[in-house]
């Protein structure tokens, strides 16, 4: 949701460069097209959101959640994914961290892994144009047709 003011394309190893980690901070304002296109989503399938994001590690979910309200996000996050940072290549954790926790959530029928590094895990949808996240046409389709 905090797109990049550098136009960047990911590469499938392509991690976030130190310039790229440096010129946002963990909380900067979402871009407004990409909350916009959450909002047409979450109005579409009443989709819940649940937050893999490294943010987990320093800060709380109510945190989060207020800060997806202020932000505009018609919807909160209901949960964390758990937090395994002993795995330390940022891909494979949060890989491990989203399967751990469809794992361990019976109730889900339908989902979408949404990142801008790529990930190994089912339903993934990359957001390959950092400057653009989901609000890049393309991307928003991929996860409309996951709760098709």
């Amino acid at each position: 949701m905090v797109t990049s003011l550098l136009p960047i394309i990911r590469e499938e190893n392509d991690y976030p460069s130190i310039i790229e980690l440096r010129s946002t901070s963990q909380f900067d304002d979402f871009d407004v097209k990409c909350v916009n296109s959450l909002n047409d989503i979450i109005e579409l399938f009443d989709i819940e959101i649940v937050v893999s994001s490294d943010w987990k590690v320093s800060s709380n979910l109510k945190y989060i959640q207020d800060f997806y309200i202020s932000q505009g996000v018609l919807k909160k996050p209901i949960d964390i994914t758990p937090n395994l940072m002993l795995v330390k290549n940022v891909r494979d954790r949060r890989s491990m961290e989203i399967s751990k926790y469809l794992s361990n959530t019976s109730d889900i029928s339908k989902f979408a892994c949404v990142d801008d590094i790529h990930l190994y895990v089912s339903n993934f949808v990359w957001c390959k144009n950092v400057h653009l996240g989901i609000s890049d046409p393309s991307v928003k389709n991929k996860i409309i047709k996951c709760f098709e």
